[in-house]
């Protein structure tokens, strides 16, 4: 039995097998019925011809065919998607095919035998696949599919199926080596921890946590292959993917398929929908027989270090630095690496240099593995909204994972509700969430993470229901409070908190607060005591003269929020702690609500006072939010609009005063000396500037209930100049990151001179494009844009508001350089001039008459039906040319059938007449009409045995004459002065 390894490739090499065999097959068989069974393409020239390159010397035919560029199924295609991919490779395929012979002088073969070589051969491919799909588990697998996308909807038990499928394809277990026992063990051992850890106690030591292979059930997802046009970031064009609950088959499928080790698959959700776990399971269940999982959560390891570098820190950390990469690499040769990379928002929240070519990075890993014969494929997990902020190679396999169904938070409350019931008695231990209750609040019950929180806070017996509509901030306040309640109740010695504690309880949600602002500030998920103790002192929040780091152990010993990892940095010296939060969405919440207790207390001073309206002291405000983005860390900016929306209207008023008056002023406010000491990073008197005012202006459109506001209110003097100094400042003083993220944040709509709180249109990361359009440079960002569109063949950057340049974007280059792969295909809006309307129709038919022959059919299709949309009088020659070219669009658009579109010339019919003998049987009776019109209307009749006496210097010249660049709607060309 093969490996692994071995396995992968002779899959992928047997599905080349059968792409090339299928065509030559029925090549050959033409060859033969049409007289000539004597001649036969040899083993090399197929291979030639197949992929237009030779076979090296001494090269095995196994790994040519592995190494070969034919489609192949993926995760993101099965093999119904694939086939129409492997249709338009057999089309070519046909074409080199008589390009190889013409060149060759093979005389005698007839034209009819190549007339249906490429329909038969799919046929063939299709019979050749359900024979091996019999035998080979991996075709049928990618078979089923789409059948699984359209057919299973039943809630996944376990992800255990991964497991049984893939050791099904292998039956003979080999063993582990025992580089990677230790690691086996590793990834195993994480399905019996407890989905938080036991160490931690919670509200009553009566609630049991599962561990997580009895927790975990498989989510949905929707999945996709990245091009120019997926819009990764944005919810509502995933919507449009159909839904499909067969994660475990689709994860099998893709490390199965030759894509997996060319560039990493990139898997998307939002803050709690369960992708760590679904990588601690995802590692646990992959066969340690033929697959060697490394999980590295990129949160642990150094943000700026090469890719090889962190999985070698995830390699340290799971084994106790038991295992090397190189040594583990080279004892496992004949198995696949799978590397999981978990985190990658939270590597862009902590890298201060530029990491948005960080998949570009993993691919070049994966490219130098692969050199070495030692591919690996990856899996990289992020955050939704910040998939924008990276490039993502093309061609990548992209998932995104759904909010739960009834059905799968039916099945979570149920593994849920087992472990906090008495095994012996069968009665709950605690107060458990049903699943009326759950479904009660879709919005919070249907992220696995948020559903545990409901499930946590409806265990404690004193638990006020909550409002149907009430938010993650709601939930959150309430988790909170209760929990500090309980704290502070039990510290004091009483069964009960009387409302005297409330008090306290606000003091101690308040400091734990500093502590999620001193990782925000730090750019970090994790803080050490020391620093913690500091940032009290600094913000007067210690109240004791303690050291430092015991001030912040004091404080984060008392919360289940946070978990801590020790290290001795000197032998026999103390032990040094530092504490993250068990969710980021934790640290985020507390982030926003400290935000907002901060600016009523802004709001109290300033308007609440007797001697009347003072100013707004922000010193501890700006001292918070003058470090990092916020935009970079959108939930925080969710959570804080939420928060808002829960105070009184009066009080809402006062608050938008307050930002409002910040903004006017925050490039004249006078320094302040009174937290100088709280410094979590160097003072950077531009960064501070720009990251203050940026977040000003976020937090500002987060509490506008439309989302989008006047210039005027959001620019320190209401003008457009000063609009466009305080976006360059945000480039000049934010890191990377940060920038691109208040690039992704916010746009400017320079028509209606609004500030909008949604990302750009193209759903792209186009940075210089972007900043221009933020800025209110709408000439800089046209020329940039139509830059990006002719030189990079970037046609995405216009939207439809934009109509113009969108159509030029693409007709422009279609026209001088390439037919782009994404052309817009829309009519002018209402409020189009006539002018621009006329420049664009021209454009389309110049590209018919310059360009058909490069336009597929389809194509060809859509820009005349935009032309006849656009005008009632197309040019007749474009038309004619495209026509010819393309018979079939007579089926497509009947209307192209009515000869009246057409000049009735002597040229334009007898360019039909050269393309009689090539037009298909289906087409055939609608194009011999159109013909018969015209030639009657034209009063010529082209004799057959003239037309054959013809040269191709003669159509060539013909040709030129009607699609010239000069020509316009005149006099037709004279075809007896072009043959003299």
């Amino acid at each position: 039995m093969a490996s692994g390894l071995e396995r992968r490739q002779l899959v992928a090499a047997a599905h080349s097998t059968i792409v090339v065999a299928a065509y030559f097959d029925v090549f050959h068989d033409e060859v033969k019925a049409a007289g000539f069974g004597r001649f036969r393409l040899g083993e090399r020239q197929m291979a030639e011809v197949a992929t237009s390159t030779q076979r090296k010397h001494r090269q095995k035919l196994i790994d040519w065919l592995y190494s070969a560029e034919l489609p192949a199924p993926s995760a993101t295609r099965g093999f119904e998607e694939n086939a129409i991919r492997v249709g338009r490779w057999i089309e070519q395929l046909d074409n080199r095919t008589k390009e190889f012979l013409d060149s060759h002088f093979v005389p005698g073969l007839p034209e009819d035998v190549f007339t249906t070589t490429a329909t038969l051969a799919m046929e063939r491919y299709r019979s050749y696949y359900v024979d091996l799909a019999a035998n080979v588990r991996e075709f049928q697998l990618w078979a089923e599919l789409a059948e699984h996308a359209a057919t299973r909807n039943l809630v996944t038990s376990s992800f255990q199926h991964i497991e049984q499928i893939l050791l099904s394809l292998n039956p003979s277990d080999p063993g582990i080596h025992s580089s990677a026992v230790a690691l086996f063990r590793a990834n195993r051992g994480r399905m019996n921890d407890p989905v938080v850890s036991s160490a931690i106690p919670w509200l009553h030591s009566t609630v049991g946590f599962p561990t997580v292979a009895e927790l975990f059930v498989s989510p949905g997802f929707r999945i996709t292959e990245f091009s120019s046009s997926t819009r990764v970031s944005d919810d509502r064009w995933w919507l449009d993917l159909p839904l499909q609950n067969s994660l475990g088959e689709r994860l099998a499928a893709h490390v199965l398929s030759t894509d997996a080790t060319r560039a990493p698959l990139l898997l998307l959700g939002h803050p709690g929908a369960g992708k760590s776990m679904l990588t601690k399971v995802l590692a646990a269940y992959l066969p340690g027989a033929d697959y060697i999982t490394v999980r590295v959560p990129l949160r642990s390891v150094s943000a700026h270090a090469l890719v090889l570098d962190q999985i070698q820190e995830g390699l340290d950390r799971a084994t106790h630095k038991r295992v090397s990469w190189a040594q583990l690499a080279d004892e496992t040769a004949d198995r696949l690496r799978v590397v999981l990379l978990d985190g990658l928002d939270e590597l862009l929240q902590a890298a201060n240099l530029d990491r948005t070519g960080y998949l570009q990075e993993i691919m070049r890993f994966q490219q130098l593995e692969a050199d070495q014969d030692r591919p690996v494929a990856v899996v990289v997990t992020s955050r939704t909204v910040v998939a924008d902020r990276v490039d993502i190679p093309v061609g990548a396999a992209v998932i995104k994972l759904a909010e739960f169904n009834d059905d799968q938070i039916t099945e979570w409350l149920s593994r849920w509700n087992n472990a906090n019931t008495d095994p012996t008695g069968g009665a709950a231990r605690v107060r458990q969430l049903t699943t009326g209750e759950a479904l009660r609040h879709p919005h919070l019950a249907s992220q696995p993470l948020l559903l545990m929180l409901l499930a946590l806070y409806v265990s404690s017996p004193d638990a006020v229901e909550l409002l149907a509509d009430s938010s993650m901030a709601v939930l959150y306040n309430h988790l909170f409070t209760g929990f500090a309640g309980r704290e502070t109740t039990k510290n004091a010695g009483r069964a009960e908190s009387t409302g005297a504690d409330s008090s306290k309880i606000e003091t101690a949600i308040d400091r734990l607060s500093v502590a999620a602002f001193a990782m925000f500030n730090r750019g970090r998920h994790q803080i050490g005591e020391a620093e913690l103790g500091k940032d009290l002192d600094a913000l007067s929040m210690s109240n004791s003269a303690a050291r430092p780091e015991v001030a912040g152990q004091r404080l984060l010993a008392e919360f289940f929020f946070v978990h801590a990892a020790e290290a001795t940095l000197i032998p026999g010296g103390p032990t040094e702690r530092s504490y993250e939060f068990l969710h980021a969405t934790f640290g985020e919440y507390l982030v926003a609500r400290k935000i907002l207790e901060v600016l009523r207390d802004i709001a109290d001073v300033a308007f609440g006072g007797r001697r009347g309206r003072r100013e707004p002291d922000d010193a501890l405000l700006h001292t918070l939010l003058c470090r990092q983005a916020l935009a970079g860390q959108r939930p925080i900016v969710e959570f804080a609009g939420q928060l808002f929306q829960t105070l009184p209207e009066a009080e809402r008023s006062d608050l938008v005063e307050v930002v409002d008056d910040l903004i006017r002023r925050w490039r004249f406010r006078p320094p302040s000396e009174k937290y100088e000491q709280y410094q979590p990073t160097a003072n950077d008197r531009v960064r501070q500037l720009a990251a203050y005012s940026a977040n000003l202006v976020v937090l500002r459109l987060a509490f506008e209930s439309s989302s989008c506001l006047r210039l005027s209110s959001l620019s320190p003097d209401g003008t457009l100049e000063s609009w466009d100094a305080m976006a360059t400042l945000w480039r000049a003083g934010l890191d990377p990151d940060a920038w691109l993220s208040m690039l992704g944040a916010i746009t400017f709509d320079r028509r209606r001179l609004l500030i909008v709180a949604e990302p750009p249109r193209h759903g792209r990361m186009l940075a210089e494009y972007d900043h221009a359009r933020l800025a209110g440079r709408e000439r800089a960002a046209e020329q940039i844009g139509m830059g990006m569109a002719i030189v990079d063949g970037i046609q995405e950057v216009f939207a439809e508001d934009d109509w113009l340049y969108m159509m030029q974007s693409w007709t422009i280059p279609a026209l001088s350089l390439r037919i782009p792969q994404a052309m817009a295909f829309s009519l002018p809006p209402d409020g189009t001039s006539t002018g621009q309307t006329q420049a664009i129709v021209q454009s389309l038919e110049r590209l018919l008459r310059w360009r058909s022959a490069d336009l597929s059919l389809d194509s060809a299709s859509q820009v005349v039906k935009l032309l006849l949309g656009m005008t009632a009088s197309p040019d007749p020659k474009a038309l004619a040319v495209v026509i010819c070219q393309h018979p079939r669009l007579l089926l497509y658009l009947p209307e192209l059938a009515d000869a009246t579109l057409y000049r009735p010339a002597e040229a334009t019919v007898l360019m039909m007449h050269a393309t009689r003998p090539g037009v298909g049987e289906d087409e055939r009776p609608q194009f011999e009409s159109l013909y018969q019109e015209l030639c009657v209307a034209a009063d010529y009749y082209p004799a057959q045995e003239r037309f054959s006496a013809r040269s191709e210097q003669f159509i060539l010249k013909l040709f030129q004459q009607l699609t010239s660049a000069d020509q316009n709607h005149g006099d037709a060309v004279n075809a007896e002065v072009i043959v003299d």
